[in-house]
This record gives C-alpha cells, structure tokens and sequence, in this order.
C-alpha cells in the first residue's frame, strides 16, 4: 500500500478529474465534417477528401467519429480509472495493473494538457 490512504488516493484522482477546460458536451457531428458541442460551437473539422479514394474518405469519417466522441471515451476512462483504484488494484504488481494505470493517467492527463 501506498504512502497516502486509498480514501485520500480517490480524493485526489476526483478532484484531478473534476477540472476540464473543454467545451460542453455532447459533441455532435455536422454536416461538413465538424465536430459542434452542446452550445451549437464549432469544436473541430475534419477534412474529408470528396475526391479521394473511398480508404481515404472512410479514415477521415472514422477520425471524425473520434474526435465527436472523446468527450464520453474521456468520462468512460475516468470512471474505469476510478473503480480500479477504488478496488485496489494500484497496488497489485503480478498482473501490469500499475503499468495500465499509469497508462490510462498519462493518456488522461494528455487530454486536459498536464505535464
């Protein structure tokens, strides 16, 4: 076990959680290839190649499809991240679950721009 008690690990990790800086969800996808949040605001694009190969149109559309889903892909991984932790699994070794933790934090904190 941790230094830190696991009530105050979930603390933290929820706390950490609680702070987004991106626009309101859902995000939908418009007609042109752009992604609009909840407020009707463009968030993204995606540029679709109309006159490229149809591999090339249906990776653009799959990218698209992405990016309209991060948002809920973003809560989904908290919450795993959250029942795991709760669980106790950051402190199992015999299984990589540090390893998948550590992950699933990296690519969380990458998502709302932390170090």
């Amino acid at each position: 076990m941790s230094a830190i008690g696991l009530n105050e690990r979930i603390s933290r990790w929820r706390n950490a959680m609680s702070e987004t800086k991106w626009s309101p969800g859902p995000w939908q996808i418009g007609e042109d290839g752009e992604v609009i949040d909840a407020d009707g605001n463009f968030v993204a694009e995606v540029l679709i190649p109309w006159n490229g190969t149809e591999a090339e149109r249906a990776m653009a559309r799959a990218d698209l499809r992405l990016i309209a889903t991060s948002l809920e892909l973003n809560k989904a991984l908290e919450a795993l991240l959250n029942e795991v932790i709760e669980a106790g699994f950051d402190t199992v070794h015999d299984q990589g679950w540090p390893t998948i933790i550590q992950q699933a934090r990296a690519a969380l904190a990458k998502a709302r721009d932390e170090p």
